[in-house]
């Protein structure tokens, strides 16, 4: 198969199984696990023998395996890359992903290359120079994974084709939109098509398996569909929270909050929560020192002139002394009043560490106002107080998964290690700091979802952790590299989700080596559901089909097709057209889908 304007994927020699991995770290040994299930050959070039192996049989399962800079001609000649039909350059360092691409072609190749990169705009250059080009960011591919468990609802995937919204929903019978359609195919429609269906709500979907038009739903049947919509929706079945009469509440958080214990702690967060801001720091024993002895003063003040002064009084003559007003109390060359010498030193220490304190908190106002440049800028929104997603690291992945969290109109509040800029996500709700401490101040008890995004796997797991013992009922994701720890944490942790970042963005990279356009992934009932635009050739296993027939046969299920022959395009097309060459169409399909279909092409070119 071919994406939309990509040239045959055939090298010249004409092999067709046969791949190249550039780069085994994480990533590049999951996209040649995955390859290995196309039943592909497939050969890696790396700097070292890697230290650490992913997967225990991985260099049995590699053809050939050359150590060496895969950006030099000489290795490049050496692992003979005139014999593949695609090459997979995955390094973790992006310049020399680019830098092998133009050595390739320098050589000669025209293999398929997919390309590890987040350099958007440069990627769109290279590509209209080097053809059959295509890149991806591996952490950019999860994003709508995560997103999707942290939407907790009936969504299970979401995209946008030429401009209009798609969603994947998975929902219970009976509701109140369907009461009457008691048929499944009833559901059907130029706008909606069932995915699949099952009676038993214990029973492991499948989310493309063959249905009855005919079958009667009943109350408790799931049924899986997708829609085309004006708005992304998320409905939810809340469980019912058990909670105590508001009165208890009431009076029990407030005897908590005005406990020494409780007090001790919050001073203590508040001194780890400055760590990261020296600033603030100082300006907080600064006042504090202020405070301290304004009261002092006004306190001995009174004392010692019992008869003579009030309290008001006496504060002001602190409030003059702290001020640096000494000389308008003493500065006569005969004391007005009398006073004793050790209150007279105090005034004096008084005054001094009024000055010192006082000129530290101006200087740090002048310069918050100063690099403010004089621009109020606009505050965050307040941490939300129930049903909103809490988000941990706000890296490049955290950030895309906010950014489809507003889409999705959900509430969520983000917590950083490192500030971030105010352009960044200005709407969303930021705490920046120690991740852990911070938890206390984003309301977990009545989050709906957790988050759990940052680069440090141990962190994440430690987050989700504390997350489940403090709110059993929300929904846990955790973002995990390796797939060792990832199917231990699955085991160990049934009610999170552990979304290995590199095992899906490996499928992504392999699905492309076969020149197909990957448009979006998503994660549906612990599978991997891609969105696969394909551009129809002659010798292509979908050429004279009818839809029926490709959805069948592969298990895919078509959403898009549009024919040069006619003005426009369809979504949900029906079943009954038949796909001529040249004609763009869009399915869902799993890795084994994409299998059948890349098995079944390469038999009709033999």
């Amino acid at each position: 198969m071919s994406p939309a304007a990509q040239p045959d994927l055939l090298v010249p020699n004409g092999i067709p199984d046969r791949v190249l991995v550039c780069g085994l770290g994480s990533l590049g040994q999951h996209c040649v696990a995955t390859l290995r299930q196309f039943g592909l050959q497939v050969s890696a070039i790396e700097e070292a023998e890697p230290q650490s192996w992913e997967f225990p049989d991985l260099r049995d399962w590699l053809e050939d395996f050359v150590v060496g800079d895969c950006r030099q001609p000489s290795v490049l000649r050496q692992a003979q890359i005139q014999r593949y039909r695609a090459i997979l350059l995955v390094t973790s360092n992006e310049q020399v992903n680019l830098e092998t691409a133009f050595a390739v072609r320098a050589l000669g190749s025209e293999a398929r290359l997919v390309v590890r990169s987040a350099k958007q705009n440069l990627n769109e250059q290279v590509g209209e120079r080097l053809k059959n080009f295509v890149a991806f960011e591996p952490t950019d591919l999860p994003a709508p994974a995560f997103s999707v468990v942290a939407a907790a609802g009936e969504l299970r995937g979401f995209f946008e084709l030429e401009g209009k919204k798609l969603q994947v929903m998975k929902r219970q019978v009976p509701t109140d939109v369907w009461r009457s359609q008691n048929l499944i195919k009833k559901l059907n429609s130029p706008s909606c098509r069932v995915l699949s269906h099952s009676s038993d709500a214990s029973q492991a979907l499948n989310y493309f398996s063959d249905w009855q038009a005919d079958t009667e739903l009943q109350p408790g049947d799931t049924v899986v569909y997708i829609e085309v919509t004006d708005e992304f929706t998320i409905r939810v079945q809340r469980p019912q929270r058990r909670s105590r009469p508001y009165k208890q509440r009431f009076w029990k958080s407030l005897v908590q909050d005005l406990s020494w214990g409780s007090l001790k702690q919050r001073l203590s967060q508040l001194w780890q929560v400055t760590d990261q801001n020296q600033a603030v720091r100082a300006a907080l024993i600064s006042g504090f020192a202020v405070l301290v002895f304004l009261v002092l003063g006004a306190v001995l003040f009174q004392v010692s002139y019992l008869d003579s002064i009030e309290f008001q009084d006496a504060l002001n003559v602190t409030v003059v002394l702290m001020l640096g007003g000494f000389d308008n109390l003493f500065g006569r060359l005969t004391l007005p009043f009398e006073i004793s010498l050790g209150l007279y030193l105090f005034s004096l220490i008084m005054t001094v560490v009024g000055t010192t304190f006082v000129g530290i908190l101006f200087a740090l106002l002048n310069e918050y106002i100063l690099s403010s440049r004089f621009q109020f800028a606009k505050r965050r929104p307040p941490v939300p107080q129930k049903d909103h997603v809490v988000l941990i690291g706000l890296g490049r992945v955290g950030q895309r998964v906010a950014a489809l969290l507003q889409t999705l109109n959900q509430p969520v509040v983000g917590i950083s290690p490192t500030a971030l800029d105010s352009s960044i996500l200005p709407q969303m709700p930021l705490l920046v700091g120690n991740v852990i401490n911070l938890l206390e101040r984003v309301n977990l008890d009545t989050a709906k979802s957790i988050v759990a995004a940052t680069d440090d796997e141990m962190l994440n797991l430690e987050v989700g952790l504390m997350a489940h013992s403090r709110n059993p009922q929300s929904r846990i994701a955790i973002r995990i590299f390796g797939q060792r720890l990832t199917e231990h944490l699955a085991q160990l942790l049934p009610y999170a989700r552990i979304l290995c970042a590199y095992d899906l963005a490996a499928q992504a990279f392999a699905t492309a080596a076969f020149g197909e356009n990957i448009l979006r992934l998503f994660r549906a009932n612990n599978h991997t559901v891609l969105v696969v635009d394909y551009e129809v050739k002659p010798d292509d296993a979908f050429a004279k089909l009818s839809l029926s027939d490709i959805a069948h046969r592969y298990g895919v299920v078509p959403i898009f097709h549009q024919s040069p022959q006619r003005n426009g395009f369809s979504l949900i097309p029906p079943y009954t057209t038949t796909v001529q060459a040249g004609d763009r169409l869009v399915v869902l399909a799993e890795i084994d889908s994409i299998k059948r279909i890349e098995q079944t092409s390469r038999h009709v070119l033999q």
